[in-house]
């Protein structure tokens, strides 16, 4: 029963940050999603989406990338406004 309600928590979640089904990468994997979901900026989860496409990047790669806050320290997030952190 405990593993029914966490899946059910985890599409609630899903849905609550892609409500807009046009913005999923059918690329990324529901493990992929369910580390980007624990992402609070939108810009920053939108920038780890996109790395995870273009670098293909695996579980364990994007789950590296969040804990070394690779979004907050890498140089190319400064020179594109639509990866800029909030101020």
């Amino acid at each position: 029963m405990a593993d029914a309600v966490q899946i059910v928590t985890y599409m609630r979640q899903f849905y609550l940050n892609f409500p807009i089904r046009d913005t999923l990468r059918h690329e990324l994997s529901w493990s992929h999603y369910r580390l980007i979901m624990r992402i609070e900026n939108d810009r920053a989860r939108n920038f780890y989406m996109d790395e995870c496409v273009k670098s293909n990047w695996s579980t364990r790669q994007l789950e590296r990338q969040i804990n070394t806050h690779f979004y907050e320290i890498n140089p190319l997030t400064a020179l594109n406004h639509e990866y800029l952190p909030y101020c």
